[in-house]
């Protein structure tokens, strides 16, 4: 096929006759035709036709065993000049070109299904690569060629069996699902037998007990009627003595007289007690119970997801690709948490169902295929979005060599395979409306084809996050504070060449700090002393201080960063392919508190702040000097390792990629659409972080942690508040929420609060998730108080508490309920106490963000997304303008169009005092002015309607 389309698309043609085709080959050979919009008439045959010969045509037949040779000799010699015949087998002993007539060349392919070409010698010297004579072509170039094509036709061998060998792997795959589902299936099906024989049972009980209930009724009916007819009785002798008594009185005497002397007894009958029947529910109606069912379903229907926005199909090209999971499932949950519903499906299982289902598409490392041509041709004639995702510059066939590309895919394929890889994702690339990458270096390089390109980072899910946090906790508690771990950022089998830039400056670390180790990760060797010693002497020395760590089978699995303190990632910044790779390192390793000296590559310096937040290390002076600073400070360690976790909870998180995917998608949809989206987007810029929180050194009092996952942390601040503190922890621990953590932040007290809580922790720690109580080490105002208690979190949801405020019992369970994914905050209503005139109900406002402008009119006290809280730079420090950081948090959310929610329900007390910070600090005068002219620095866009007065809460 690979010789007969290029046979095609060389030669000027005006006809193709297909003699005795397979299906394949008409429908490949017609695809073709059409991809080159050619002016080319396509005649088919079941055998050799018996008209008038065609000028400039091709001749392409199938197995000609059907006919004699004879027969195809007479019908050659009437070909006119600048005919081409394909005969597919070239398995044609009878058929001897060279017994043709002289105006015919010939040549066989004799590879696959084979191939005879003969042409006349018109089209000859056109065809003096394949065709070989002494004339128009060497020796050389015809073997060149040939060899060519024999690569084509092996690679599409290989390509097919591949094919083959998954089709039939996901069949048996699939066969293994549908068994355990059959399973399962018939696991419930003897489970809901036998809760169904257990009913019959109960039923039987049952109705024994009613049989035996309705016996004694009927018992009890006998005794009435028995009773019944006895009073009857009676009443007709008391009638009967009521006219004796009616009878003068002497009568009466006798009579009386009579009975006194026959001491004749008085009837008193027994009255039989009521028959009783036992309780039942009363019947429903079938009218009833189809109103319930009815009902219930209406329920299902309100608490469903928002309205579609579109649908999503994500094609998988590459499934052995190591960031599969990230390119593809985890934008997949971004695109849902966005509001569209979503398909992933590899490339070959994509059908006219998916296609016709579809209004956008996403293409991740899709090679370009007459398959792939029609989904895109489809799409376009549907004006559907086809949007091209790649993680790695390699849709640049300039690029495909081994000297530019990673080791893992020049130990895997040739130059000349590589070439063909990323051409074939390079007509992909260019047939796309729009293009996404990791880094904004790939995605400037992706504009030279495609001038709409996007970046999406690579990003973390719960399952990634609640790893790294682990990972972090653990080493907390059992860490080893007599050692520092230093940990290699790849596979030094693969990437030797790297470390050796670097290897030198950690052997004389290695040699000054007897307590540092080295761990090198690597897929497993036997003798790795003998492989430092040849491509790493400089390292014999230390090579007691060395660990090796078998490589997990994603190598930038979380597994691998346990118990690493400092992290390496040295790399050549001179090289185009690694100029262009995402910050997977940083991600990985900052998500452990882990602080990462790498090269300065470009995604790396976006996303690090030398020396805060990581070090960007080139040159052997500068990586000595951020391994001496990290080795020997462990503040400056676990400093820069907390600034590196928050600087990637924001920008790398499912929550913005929705946001930006949102974004994107919806420019696609109309004119009006694309220039609103573009002008969020400008507004937006680069959508990161606003700051790195501002978190103060602090003293941990006592900590217990039980290593269990929890939602929600309650932060309590405090400064001199042991009069109210007690109440503030009771109603923590008398949470309906389960799994609960609290953490306690004193702020320096000069009363007795940190022996109080240590106290009462020690007491009911046995209620918490985890516990916490932590001193600053001086007294450094609200925010910062805040800042320090949310950075020792390890909850996806914090709530904050005033020590002299509560929550009610339900509290952190009814404010976790009413959040989502995309939920940045949600508060409650909160019933003021603590005086006599204070019996408001705040918090009432329902949630919208345009009436921040005005004041503010949420409390501090609200369940709160610590990635939110990382989005806006933590809590502003500022002592000599606190009391509005609540207000000033509320502001920074609605500026990066972060959604919070209202729970109209009273879920806390709020105290009124005089001796609260409100009324002591932020009400007073100069100290107010100090406040509101910070906020409006800080939010330009607010109008304040009281600033003399307190403003409504």
């Amino acid at each position: 096929m690979p010789v007969t389309n290029w046979i095609l698309s060389t030669f000027v043609l005006n006809h193709l006759v297909l003699i005795n085709a397979s299906q394949t080959a008409i429908q490949t050979l017609t695809s073709v035709i059409k991809a080159q919009s050619a002016a080319i008439l396509i005649h088919e045959y079941d055998s050799i036709p018996d008209i008038k010969p065609y000028d400039n045509c091709v001749y392409y037949c199938g197995n000609p065993s059907n006919t004699s040779v004879d027969a195809i000799t007479k019908w050659l010699q009437t070909l006119p000049e600048g005919s081409i015949v394909l005969f597919e087998d070239s398995d044609l002993s009878p058929l001897d070109p060279t017994k043709l007539s002289s105006s015919f060349t010939s040549t066989r392919l004799d590879y696959g299904a084979g191939l005879l070409i003969l042409s006349t010698p018109k089209t000859s010297a056109c065809l003096s690569p394949l065709v070989q004579t002494s004339k128009n072509t060497s020796d050389t170039e015809h073997f060149l060629f040939l060899e060519k094509c024999k690569f084509f036709a092996d690679y599409w061998a290989t390509k097919a069996r591949i094919a083959l060998s998954e089709k039939t792997k996901e069949k048996n795959g699939l066969i293994n699902v549908q068994a355990r589902f059959l399973m399962i299936e018939t696991l419930e099906k003897e489970k809901i037998i036998s809760e169904q024989n257990l009913k019959i049972d109960s039923l039987l009980d049952e109705n024994r007990d009613l049989m035996s209930a309705l016996e004694q009724a009927q018992a009890r009916e006998k005794e009435w009627l028995s009773f019944s007819q006895t009073v009857l009785q009676t009443q007709d002798a008391l009638t009967s003595l009521k006219n004796f008594f009616a009878q003068p009185r002497n009568i009466l005497k006798d009579i009386a007289r009579v009975i006194l002397n026959k001491n004749l007894g008085v009837f008193v009958p027994s009255l039989p007690t009521p028959p009783s029947f036992p309780l039942q529910s009363i019947p429903v109606s079938d009218h009833n119970t189809s109103d319930i069912v009815c009902l219930e379903k209406e329920e299902v229907e309100i608490y469903s997801p928002a309205t579609e926005l579109g649908r999503v199909v994500f094609v998988i090209g590459d499934t052995e690709a190591e960031q599969l999971t990230q390119r593809c499932t985890h934008n997949a949950e971004a695109a849902r948490l966005a509001g569209y519903t979503v398909r992933l499906k590899s490339c070959p299982e994509i059908g006219p169902d998916d296609i016709d289902w579809a209004t956008i598409l996403v293409f991740y490392r899709v090679e370009f295929s007459d398959h792939v041509s029609i989904m895109m041709q489809i799409a376009q004639e549907r004006s559907m979005p086809v949007i091209f995702d790649i993680d790695a510059l390699l849709c640049m066939p300039r690029l495909a060599r081994s000297e530019s590309v990673s080791a893992q895919f020049s130990s895997l394929f040739s130059e000349e395979q590589l070439e063909t890889y990323f051409y074939t994702l390079w007509r992909t690339l260019v047939r796309a409306s729009i293009c996404t990458a990791t880094t904004d270096t790939l995605a400037q390089t992706l504009r030279l084809d495609r001038p709409i390109s996007y970046t999406l980072p690579n990003i973390y899910d719960v399952a990634t996050w609640q790893r790294g946090r682990n990972n972090f906790r653990e080493k907390c508690i059992f860490e080893d504070n007599s050692s520092v771990t230093l940990g290699l950022g790849y596979d030094i089998l693969k990437n030797s060449i790297f470390f050796k830039s670097t290897s030198t400056t950690i052997a004389s670390v290695l040699q000054k700090y007897s307590h540092v180790k080295l761990r090198l990760f690597t897929q497993g060797f036997s003798d790795k002393n003998t492989y430092i010693e040849k491509y790493f002497p400089e390292l014999i020395p230390s090579i007691d201080q060395i660990i090796w760590q078998k490589l997990d089978s994603n190598n930038d699995s979380m597994l691998n960063w346990k118990g690493v303190d400092i992290a390496l990632f040295p790399c050549p910044t001179d090289n185009v392919y690694f100029t262009s790779q995402s910050e997977n390192i940083y991600l990985r390793t900052a998500l452990c508190n882990i602080p990462l000296i790498t090269s300065p590559l470009p995604a790396y310096r976006e996303c690090i702040e030398d020396g805060v937040s990581g070090f960007l290390a080139e040159g052997v002076e500068q990586w000595h000097a951020a391994l001496v600073k990290l080795i020997e400070n462990t503040k400056i360690r676990h400093s820069v390792g907390l600034n590196a976790y928050h600087g990637c909870l924001w920008y790398f998180s499912v929550q913005r990629q929705a946001k930006f995917l949102k974004s994107i998608f919806e420019s696609t949809k109309s004119e009006a659409s694309s220039c609103q989206e573009f002008e969020r987007q400008i507004a937006r810029k680069s959508y990161r972080a606003k700051s790195l929180p501002h978190i103060v050194g602090c003293d941990i009092i006592f900590q217990k942690d039980t290593l269990s996952p929890s939602d929600v942390s309650v932060i309590i601040t405090s400064y001199n508040y042991e009069h109210y503190l007690l109440d503030a922890l009771e109603s923590v621990r008398l949470q309906t929420l389960g799994a609960l953590d609290l953490i306690v932040v004193d702020d320096g007290s000069k009363d007795f609060s940190v022996a109080l809580t240590h106290e009462w922790m020690q007491r009911n720690a046995h209620r918490f998730n985890r516990v916490l109580l932590l001193r600053t080490t001086y007294n450094s105002g609200l925010g910062a108080a805040r800042n320090c208690g949310v950075a020792y979190a390890e909850t996806p949801y914090f709530l904050p508490l005033d020590a002299d405020n509560k929550l009610l019992p339900n509290a952190c369970a009814a404010l976790l309920v009413a959040t989502s994914p995309m939920t940045a905050y949600a508060y409650p209503m909160q019933q003021q106490f603590g005086n006599a005139t204070a019996d408001h109900i705040l918090g009432q406002s329902p949630y919208t963000p345009s009436r921040l402008q005005a004041g503010n009119y949420i409390d501090a006290m609200a369940l709160i997304a610590k990635w939110a809280w990382a989005a806006c730079g933590g809590y502003y420090v500022n002592r000599a303008a606190m009391g509005w950081e609540d207000y000033d948090l509320w502001c920074s959310m609605a500026e990066l169009g972060l959604q919070g929610t209202h729970v109209a329900e009273v879920l806390a007390e709020y105290r009124v005092h005089g001796n609260s910070m409100t009324s002591c600090v932020t009400e007073q005068g100069d100290h107010k002015h100090s406040v509101i002219t910070l906020l409006e620095q800080r939010h330009p866009w607010i109008k304040l309607v009281q600033k003399n007065v307190r403003t409504t809460r």
